[in-house]
């Protein structure tokens, strides 16, 4: 009786939050004769009135080691839950919840890393074109503005015909006080809150769109900052239009500008004697100080829709300090011209997808050094048959990192804005034997390296290298479903005085029993370590994990690992340790 109730209050809420999204104020009796009549409303609440999907997930995991100090928690839990509730086929209440205990990781014979314990819950319910959102959400707007940024607090999607608005209100960022004692270098982060409208028109072809973001650091979130003092609250806004029109069935042009007001310290005194101006102030909602700075950042594409592709011409450019707070991390500086395409060959036995140009940075003239170079990535995929799949893929691109008081082995870092330029090649395949395709050979060989770049100027000691090959191959037992699989894989990596080279054989089998309700699965694997060309380590591991399905709708598992590293005399710095690791998992499925 208690759950026919619950489903009943369940039910009444859901219908409350469907109807609010109706145009008009329509009533209970217009809805019902848009739901083709009462007669057939009435067959459907008989029927099938609550439907519920997703699942539950609950995983408890026990940790011992000896040899060398503790690396986390002897004990951690993780919960987790996914849902989906429609009610008449019309009203849809997706759900979700994380949850963990948090806990302690310990480096270096100290506790270096606290993670918090967490309980992360969004709901977003949705009927017909309307869609809310609550709690710890996302959306985006455009890479310029709001970018897929998690937020805590409310949100919408509008999408009645060819209309479009969105918008969100919320906590960007936790406050995190500086910690003096902690040894995770994690940099002391003020609480930040946001908020964006997207609105706009799109009729599938063409579009146009205007969006508008705020975020800004609570100044007063979190004690004054001592050790470092780059980290100051930061105010944000901006403007940005986009639209994509099209001429006829192949030709397209897109476009977007995004203007960005960004004050870097919001403690820096404001600027009363300076007339800024009704369009920079953005209306008098943004506040101008010392450190404020207006910078732009824009894109144009020219495509060419083809019958086996599509082409596009592409120009973009971002001043040198255009940053948004809607984004976790924003490249700016500089200036790509590049072209794009995707094409299908020979009835798609041939995929090809590449994105290459030219770049260049230091787009003011302010910089001691500049460059140009070429970027891009190449991606083709070759079935010649449906037994033989071959993958070939290049890319070449730069990236912006922040790196402060990372701690490496007796290699202390400052605080230190790093420009990397990586380069990444791998070629693989897979061929399919058997009568049944049961036996799968397959192969990878991939190739990275990466400059590092410090005031413009590339860092010879920081230049590493990594060569990695793996041969695969699996069998499958027809008639006893029996699974086995070997593997060969060598990894090479080159840092600065440092050569690490790694041999690991490893071998898995798994085997379902009791008409597939339940499964085992086991592996093994052996890793040889050699540095500067003697092996100095060996690295043995040992997994296994029996899953166990009731009722098609609950699974039980129960997962074992082991790991032993011996470690030669002549190694220093290096200690051998034996660790257990044991975990035990409950999965709950809604059909």
């Amino acid at each position: 009786m208690k759950t026919v109730r619950s489903f009943s209050s369940i039910l009444l809420v859901a219908l409350f939050i469907g109807l609010s999204f109706s145009a008009r104020g329509q009533d209970v009796e217009q809805l019902l004769q848009k739901a083709k009549g009462f007669k057939k409303l009435k067959e459907q609440i008989k029927k099938d009135p609550i439907k519920l999907t997703g699942g539950f997930n609950a995983r408890f995991d026990f940790n011992a080691i000896t040899g060398i100090p503790r690396r986390t928690n002897p004990y951690n839990m993780l919960l987790s839950a996914n849902f989906n509730l429609n009610i008449l086929k019309h009203i849809n209440i997706p759900f979700s919840l994380n949850y963990s205990n948090g806990r302690t990781v310990y480096q270096y014979r100290l506790p270096s890393y606290r993670l918090p314990q967490f309980a992360l819950f969004g709901i977003s319910p949705s009927y017909k074109w309307g869609t809310l959102h609550i709690g710890n959400r996302s959306l985006t707007f455009s890479p310029y503005t709001l970018s897929g940024h998690s937020f805590y607090g409310i949100g919408t999607e509008l999408r009645p015909g060819n209309f479009r608005f969105s918008a969100m209100y919320g906590r960007l960022q936790r406050a995190v006080a500086e910690d003096l004692n902690s040894l995770q270098s994690i940099d002391p982060t003020y609480k930040r809150m946001g908020w964006g409208v997207k609105i706009g028109y799109d009729d599938g072809r063409d579009n146009i769109y205007l969006m508008v973001f705020r975020g800004w650091d609570d100044k007063n979130s979190i004690p004054p900052v001592q050790e470092n003092l780059f980290i100051t609250p930061a105010d944000n806004m901006i403007v940005s239009f986009s639209g994509k029109k099209s001429f006829g069935k192949y030709f397209y042009f897109a476009s977007e500008w995004a203007g960005s007001a960004l004050t870097r310290d919001a403690f820096a005194p404001s600027i009363d004697s300076l007339d800024v101006g009704f369009l920079k102030s953005y209306g008098g909602l943004f506040n101008i100080n010392n450190t404020s700075g207006f910078y732009n950042a824009f894109k144009n594409s020219i495509g060419l829709n083809l019958k086996f592709g599509n082409i596009q011409v592409n120009h973009e450019w971002v001043d040198p300090g255009y940053r948004t707070l809607g984004a976790l991390f924003f490249n700016n500086d500089f200036e790509n011209w590049t072209v794009s395409t995707k094409t299908d060959l020979l009835q798609r036995k041939v995929v090809l997808t590449a994105n290459v140009g030219i770049q260049r940075n230091d787009l003011r003239g302010t910089e001691a050094n500049n460059a140009k170079r070429f970027i891009g990535s190449l991606n083709a995929t070759v079935s010649p048959t449906d037994r033989i799949n071959i993958n070939a893929s290049y890319s070449n691109f730069r990236t912006t990192n922040k790196m402060r008081a990372v701690t490496l082995p007796v290699v202390p870092i400052d605080s230190i804005i790093l420009s990397q330029v990586s380069q990444n090649a791998s070629l693989s395949g897979t061929y399919a034997a058997g009568e049944q395709k049961n036996s799968m050979y397959s192969a990878l060989f991939s190739f990275s390296r990466s400059n590092s770049i410090e005031n413009d100027e590339v860092r010879a000691d920081q230049l590493t290298s990594n060569y990695l090959a793996n041969l695969m191959h699996t069998y499958v037992f027809m008639d006893s479903k029996l699974t086995l699989s070997t593997s060969l894989m060598a990894n090479y990596n080159n840092i600065p005085l440092l050569n690490i080279l790694s041999l690991s054989p490893s071998f898995s089998l798994s085997k379902p029993f009791l008409e597939d309700k339940m499964k085992l699965t086991a592996a093994t694997s052996f890793v040889n370590i050699a540095t500067n060309g003697k092996f100095t380590n060996s690295i043995w591991s040992l997994q296994s994990n029996l899953q166990y399905t009731i009722l098609k709708k609950h699974d039980f598992g129960l997962s074992i690992s082991l790991v032993n590293r011996r470690v030669k005399n002549e190694s220093p710095g290096a200690e051998g340790f034996t660790e257990f690791n044991g975990g035990l998992t409950y999965r709950w499925r809604f059909k």
